[in-house]
């Protein structure tokens, strides 16, 4: 068998030169004690071509599953289990999911359970997400799918991930994240190394998404992310991005100290004001084109801006308070890259404060009117207002105290 490799097996027992079960016994020696890994991830890829009964090689690749030190060996064996003999294999597999330490394996096996569109492979995954995402689900109250995302992330990185929550500054710590109705809304990582991240997309509710001075080359995963709206992606050492263009609420971006030297789907964006590309290869004229499309959507957001705070005076003049309340928070919404007390003027902070005490919502009026003050301290209007708010809300205190 010297003159032999898996191919070459393989080809023969094609010709009829081998018989199927000689054919199968190289094989199985090749994937069990060949020195070369990848020949015996290659083995093992030819015997899923023949074909064999469940009684024919099953017990082979459990013990091979078990007991492999090589991570690409086991994660072959896995995947033909799961593409040939998942009826038979799912307690293996179940098995994997508590006993596997190798991140590669447990996403190959992921990969291949999302590939077999079965209830059987539907129940695994959730059983996987349940086992490796436990302490996300139960501690922390995250979706399963976010929380095994998580776990990998976690595995990836060799750091703790923290909950912002619960940690009182989170500048100085590598990997956190924010959880809302139980998705993550914020991930950052930070002078980790991680040099390729591709489970993004497992995070739908992203809003605000950063990893720096990581090291990274590649990332993928962003035709999911509907909802991101910030994303800073500098000082690591991507040459090329996938596109933008389904990042769709994205607001800002920073990709500065990178060597990459464009940009795909950046145009198709409408809310994104404001980019930092400054140490990076994208040429000047492709820098001016970019620049003319952050102005030009600065102009038509600030014209949408004002047609909500028309469209709220309006119903404040007739009296729909909530409707006119309703209008002046869209156009909060339409950031610059500013403090948030920038958004509005003095004069609209004003109104929205004064809209909020007319309906009875105290905190939400002081907060308006400081967000004025903070624009214009010397406001007389305004220092008059939150007087008045904070002697309002005493008032109220003492009543629910008595």
């Amino acid at each position: 068998m010297s003159d032999l490799n898996p191919s070459e097996i393989f080809s023969r027992y094609q010709r009829n030169d081998l018989d199927k079960s000689t054919a199968v016994n190289y094989l199985k020696t090749f994937a069990e004690k060949c020195s070369d890994e990848l020949l015996r991830v290659e083995a093992i890829g030819y015997l899923g071509k023949m074909n064999l009964k469940a009684d024919e090689i099953f017990k082979f690749l459990e013990y091979i599953l078990t007991s492999e030190i090589k991570v690409k060996v086991r994660g072959a064996v896995a995947v033909l289990i799961i593409q040939k003999y998942l009826e038979q294999g799912q307690k293996i597999i179940l098995w994997c999911f508590n006993n596997e330490k190798s991140l590669d394996c447990l996403l190959v096996i992921f990969r291949s359970l999302q590939i077999q569109i079965n209830q059987l492979s539907k129940s695994l995954i959730k059983s996987m997400e349940l086992i490796l995402g436990k302490e996300y689900i139960y501690d922390h109250g995250i979706m399963p799918r976010e929380a095994i995302a998580l776990k990998f992330l976690e595995m990836l990185v060799n750091f703790e991930i923290l909950d912002e929550r619960e940690f009182p500054n989170p500048h100085h710590v590598h990997v956190s994240y924010q959880v809302k109705n139980r998705h993550v809304i914020c991930l950052s990582i930070n002078e980790v190394e991680c040099n390729e991240l591709i489970f993004l997309d497992t995070f739908p509710y992203l809003k605000f998404f950063s990893i720096s001075i990581a090291n990274l080359k590649k990332i993928d995963g962003f035709y999911n992310l509907k909802r991101l709206e910030y994303l800073d992606l500098h000082a690591n050492d991507l040459w090329e991005l996938p596109s933008l263009e389904g990042l769709i609420k994205l607001r800002k971006l920073i990709i500065d100290t990178n060597p990459i030297s464009k940009l795909n789907g950046i145009e198709k964006l409408k809310q994104i004001t404001e980019i930092e590309l400054y140490k990076t290869y994208i040429p000047h004229p492709e820098r001016e084109k970019i620049k003319n499309h952050i102005i030009s959507n600065r102009k038509k957001l600030e014209k949408d801006k004002q047609k909500l705070i028309l469209f709220g005076r309006n119903y404040n003049r007739n009296k729909k308070f909530k409707e006119a309340i309703n209008a002046f928070e869209k156009a909060i919404k339409f950031n610059f890259g500013f403090p948030i007390y920038y958004n509005l003027s003095c004069e609209e902070w004003l109104e929205l404060s004064n809209l909020y005490l007319t309906v009875g919502d105290h905190y939400k009026a002081l907060k308006a009117c400081l967000n004025c003050l903070k624009r214009d301290s010397t406001i007389k209007e305004a220092q008059i207002l939150r007087k008045k708010i904070i002697n309002l809300m005493k008032k109220k205190n003492k009543m629910l105290k008595n």
